[in-house]
């Protein structure tokens, strides 16, 4: 649905038929996809359109009511970038940024970055075609259960862009010829462990026993310090 009388027709139902608007969904979407040369306008358009018309225009049409959320459904694609789908990933970068327009607003706005999900949707419909390039970046699939569960915990928090993905994040990094930057603190080669760092992270026992009362809960608060820096990454 991208008409503006589509949406406003169904807005005019909604008021006179049924109870207050509470909020907006948007889970459409369309693939063609397709290597750089092989892309033209027209496959562009096919993508786009229903997100980012569609999105657009439920935007506007519904800015000025009282939303409890405005939930877009976006793309893994659009945050990491996949071979072939230029389009794609664009459409949902679109949508992201709608997300954050809405925040400036005032308004509610979330887009999640979804994984492939299983069994529903496009990516399901074209599974023999894409499940050996899933498999190839450690990708693996989210059963409508357990998307279902994920929807209801990222609306509950609230978050203006989360990523809802199932990978094997080894796998991946393996996979990209470069590290995006912004994947530094997932992506962990075995030539980054710093045995310094792994030192850091122990506690030597035997002066643990020994130490007094007071020495002792110094050494136990920097030991439990040293981990909380290692595995939340904070200074």
């Amino acid at each position: 649905m991208t008409q503006t009388s589509q949406i406003d027709a169904m807005l005019r139902e909604i008021e006179l038929d049924m109870p207050p608007l509470g909020g907006v969904v948007h889970s459409v979407g369309v693939l063609s996809d397709g290597a750089i040369p092989n892309q033209t306008w027209e496959r562009f358009e096919q993508v786009l359109s229903p997100k980012v018309l569609g999105a657009w225009r439920l935007h506007e049409a519904t800015r000025r009511l009282d939303l409890d959320f405005f939930i877009l459904f976006s793309s893994a694609t659009g945050v990491l970038g996949n071979a072939g789908q230029a389009n794609h990933a664009a459409a949902n970068a679109f949508l992201d940024q709608l997300a954050a327009h809405r925040r400036a607003l005032g308004l509610p706005g979330q887009s999640i970055a979804w994984g492939a999900w299983s069994d529903i949707g496009e990516a399901a419909e074209q599974r023999d075609r894409i499940a050996t390039q899933l498999e190839t970046t450690g990708t693996g699939w989210i059963s409508p259960e357990l998307g279902i569960r994920t929807l209801d915990y990222l609306a509950c928090h609230d978050i203006t862009n989360p990523a809802a993905m199932s990978i094997d994040w080894r796998v991946l990094e393996q996979s990209l010829n470069s590290r995006p930057s912004f994947l530094d603190e997932l992506l962990s080669s075995d030539e980054d462990d710093d045995p310094a760092g792994l030192d850091a992270l122990t506690i030597d026992v035997v002066e643990l026993r020994a130490a007094d009362s007071e020495s002792r809960a110094e050494i136990l608060m920097s030991y439990i310090q040293n981990q909380l820096q290692s595995i939340l990454r904070l200074p």
